[in-house]
C-alpha cells in the first residue's frame, strides 16, 4: 500500500511539473495547443453525423439535400482549416520546448560533478536524462490526450450501445489485452534501451572519429579506417540483430491482436447489412454504424496508448532524476568569499581517490602554499600533481582531511569565487572554434568587446605577433569549424592564446599545469619567459616535468605516490640531494650528453 501511495505521489508531483513547465515555455501556444486538442475530440463525429444525413437524403430524395451538401463542403473546409492551424501551433510549440529543454539541459550540464566523467556506466545516464526532460514535457501532453480520447470514446460507445448494446463493451473488452501487453513490451523496451547503452555510445564513437579532423589525420596515417569501420560494423549488426528479433517478435504479436480488432467491425457490417435488409436502417446509417465502431476502436486505442505513454513518461522521469542525483556536485555551495588576493592554502592530511578508484591517488598529503611566493610542484608521472590543482578549484573534495583557504574548509566558501582568483595554463589548451575575441573574452565575458585590452593581452603574450597581418584581427574565426577562411595555429600558438586569455583575466594568482609539454624547446622557453614576465607581480605555481624551469620558483614540492616528501627551494633541495636532486640531475646530465654530441 505505502508502494502505491508513494508512486501516486509521484505522478502528481510530475504532472504538476509539466503543467507549470508546459504552460510557461508558451501560454498562447499551449492554450491553443488545448482548445484544438479538445475540439478534435468532437470533430470525427460531427463529421460523420453530417455524412450520414447527406446519404440518407440521397436515397429519400429529400429537399434538403443541398443544404446539407453544402454543410458537408463548409464543415471539411473548416476542418481542413482546423489541421493546417494545429500544425502551425504544434510546430511553434515544439520549438519553444525545444529552446526551453536544451536551455535546461545545458544549465544541469553546467553543474555536473568533475567525477561524473570519470565513470563510463555514469555516461550512459546522459542520453538517457535527455528522454527524462522530453517525458516531463511530454506529460502533461499525455492528459490532455486521454481526456480527448476520452470523450471521443464516450461519445462513440453512446452512439454504438445504442445500435447494438453488447457492441461498445465487446469493442473495449477485444482491446484490453493490447493494452496489458502494450504496458509489459515498453516495460521490456526500457530494460533492453538501458542495458545496450554503452554499445550505442560505442557505435556513435566509431562513427564520430571520422569527422575529427585530428582522428581523421592519425587514420589516415596508420590507414586504420578499416579497423574502425568494421569495430563500428560489429557493434551495429549485434545492436541490429538483437532489435530485429525483438521487433519481429513484437510484430507478430500485435498482428495477432489486431486481428481480434476485426471482429467488431465485422459484427457491425453483418448486423448493419441485416437491418438494412429489412429496412430497419438506411445506407447512410450502415456508414455511421462502421464510422463509429472505427472511432470507438480507435479511440479506446488512443486512450490505452496514452494511458501507457503516460506511464512510459513517469518512468522515463526516473533518468533524470537518477542523473541529477549522481551527476550534479553532492557538495553544497558555500557563502564564504575569499579575504585576501593571496590566501594561504593549506592541505590538511589529505587523502583523495577518484570514483571507481580503490587505490587513492593522495594519500595523507599536507603542505602549505603561499600564493604571493612562485612554487612548483614536481613528480612523476600518476604521482599526484595535477589532482592538487583540482582540489584547489573545488573540482573534486578530499575522502578525508581537509583543503583549507585561509585557515577556512573550502567547502565552506562559494566556489566560484575561489576561482577567479586563478587564472589557468593547461597542459592542453582547448581549440575554440569561435572568432579570436571570443576565444580570448572567454576569461571575463564582460569585456569581451573591448578591442583595447583584447590586444594588450595579445601583446603581453606575444601573440600579437600571431596576428599582425590578419585582415580582421580580433574578428577573425578560428579554424574552418564555420567559415572557409578560418585561421590554422600551430600548438605553440595555441599556447600563447591561452597565455592571452590568462592575461585578459587579470587574476592574482596564475596556475600553469604542464603548459609545455608538448612543445619545442624554443617555443618552451619563449612561453615560460613570458609566463614569468606575467607573474612578476602574482602569485604562481607551476607544475612541470622539465626541472629546468624549476629554478626560478621560491618553493619547490615534491611528490611521490600522492604524497609530499621534500620541500624547499632549487638550492636546498640540491644540497638535500634526495629524489628531486636526482631527477634534476637526471635531466641535466642526458642535456649534457646531447650536447656533447653535438
Amino acid at each position: 500500500m505505502k508502494r502505491v501511495v508513494a508512486y501516486t505521489k509521484k505522478i502528481i508531483k510530475h504532472i504538476i511539473q509539466s503543467f507549470i513547465i508546459s504552460y510557461r515555455i508558451s501560454k498562447k501556444f499551449f492554450v491553443l495547443k488545448f482548445v484544438l486538442l479538445i475540439i478534435s475530440a468532437f470533430v470525427p463525429f460531427l463529421y460523420a453525423f453530417v455524412w450520414k444525413e447527406l446519404l440518407n437524403s440521397i436515397s429519400k430524395n429529400v429537399s434538403n439535400i443541398v443544404v446539407l451538401l453544402i454543410s458537408f463542403i463548409v464543415f471539411s473546409i473548416i476542418n481542413s482549416i482546423k489541421n493546417s492551424f494545429d500544425e502551425y501551433i504544434q510546430m511553434n510549440y515544439n520549438d519553444a520546448i525545444m529552446v526551453y529543454r536544451d536551455s535546461k539541459l545545458i544549465e544541469l550540464y553546467s553543474k555536473v560533478s568533475m567525477s561524473f566523467f570519470d565513470s563510463s556506466s555514469l555516461n550512459d545516464k546522459v542520453n538517457l536524462a535527455i528522454e527524462g526532460y522530453d517525458a516531463l514535457l511530454n506529460i502533461i501532453w499525455c492528459i490532455f490526450s486521454i481526456s480527448s480520447a476520452f470523450i471521443g470514446l464516450l461519445i462513440s460507445f453512446i452512439v454504438i450501445t445504442k445500435f447494438k448494446a453488447y457492441l461498445g463493451i465487446l469493442t473495449i473488452l477485444i482491446l484490453v489485452p493490447q493494452l496489458l501487453y502494450n504496458r509489459k513490451y515498453i516495460k521490456k523496451k526500457r530494460k533492453l534501451q538501458e542495458s545496450l547503452e554503452k554499445d550505442n555510445r560505442l557505435c556513435n564513437y566509431y562513427s564520430g572519429v571520422f569527422s575529427n579532423l585530428n582522428h581523421l589525420m592519425e587514420i589516415k596515417i596508420n590507414n586504420s579506417g578499416e579497423y574502425f569501420f568494421s569495430k563500428h560494423k560489429a557493434i551495429w549488426e549485434k545492436l541490429f540483430r538483437i532489435n530485429k528479433k525483438d521487433d519481429l517478435i513484437h510484430n507478430l504479436k500485435l498482428a495477432f491482436l489486431g486481428l481480434l480488432e476485426l471482429a467488431s467491425d465485422i459484427i457491425v457490417i453483418i448486423s448493419s447489412v441485416f437491418e438494412a435488409t429489412n429496412k430497419s436502417i438506411q445506407i447512410g446509417d450502415i456508414q455511421y454504424n462502421i464510422s463509429m465502431i472505427s472511432n470507438l476502436r480507435n479511440n479506446t486505442n488512443n486512450l490505452f496508448n496514452e494511458i501507457v505513454n503516460f506511464y512510459k513518461c513517469v518512468d522515463q522521469i526516473d533518468y533524470l532524476v537518477d542523473f541529477e542525483k549522481v551527476a550534479i556536485d553532492p557538495n553544497p555551495n558555500g557563502i564564504f568569499l575569499p579575504r585576501s588576493k593571496y590566501p594561504i592554502i593549506e592541505f590538511d592530511n589529505v587523502t583523495f581517490f577518484y570514483p571507481n578508484n580503490n587505490i587513492p591517488t593522495l594519500k595523507n598529503c599536507s603542505f602549505t602554499l603561499d600564493m604571493s611566493r612562485k612554487n612548483c610542484l614536481v613528480g612523476l608521472n600518476g604521482s599526484g600533481k595535477s589532482t592538487i590543482v583540482k582540489l584547489i578549484l573545488g573540482f573534486y573534495y578530499p575522502d578525508k582531511g581537509r583543503v583549507l583557504f585561509d585557515g577556512v574548509d573550502i567547502r565552506e566558501y562559494d566556489v566560484k569565487e575561489i576561482r577567479k582568483l586563478f587564472g589557468i595554463l593547461f597542459q592542453e589548451s582547448i581549440q575554440y572554434g569561435l572568432k579570436l575575441r571570443e576565444v580570448i573574452g572567454l576569461s571575463d565575458t564582460k569585456r569581451i568587446n573591448n578591442d583595447e585590452q583584447l590586444l594588450i593581452a595579445c601583446k603581453e603574450s606575444g601573440f600579437i605577433d600571431v596576428i599582425k597581418d590578419w585582415d580582421n584581427k580580433l574578428d577573425c574565426y578560428l579554424g574552418r569549424s564555420f567559415v572557409i577562411d578560418g585561421k590554422d595555429l600551430s600548438g605553440g600558438q595555441w599556447q600563447l592564446l591561452a597565455l592571452s586569455r590568462m592575461y585578459f583575466q587579470n587574476t592574482s594568482y596564475i596556475m600553469l599545469d604542464e603548459p609545455s609539454a608538448s612543445l619545442d624547446p624554443i617555443t618552451e622557453d619563449f612561453l615560460f619567459n613570458k609566463m614569468f614576465k606575467l607573474s612578476k607581480e602574482k602569485g604562481c605555481l607551476m607544475i612541470s616535468h622539465r626541472l629546468s624551469n624549476t629554478i626560478l620558483a621560491d618553493s619547490i614540492y615534491v611528490l611521490e605516490e600522492g604524497t609530499i616528501i621534500e620541500q624547499g627551494n632549487h638550492k636546498e633541495l640540491i644540497d638535500l640531494n634526495g629524489k628531486y636532486a636526482k631527477m634534476f640531475n637526471i635531466q641535466a646530465k642526458r642535456y649534457g650528453n646531447i650536447n656533447e654530441k653535438d
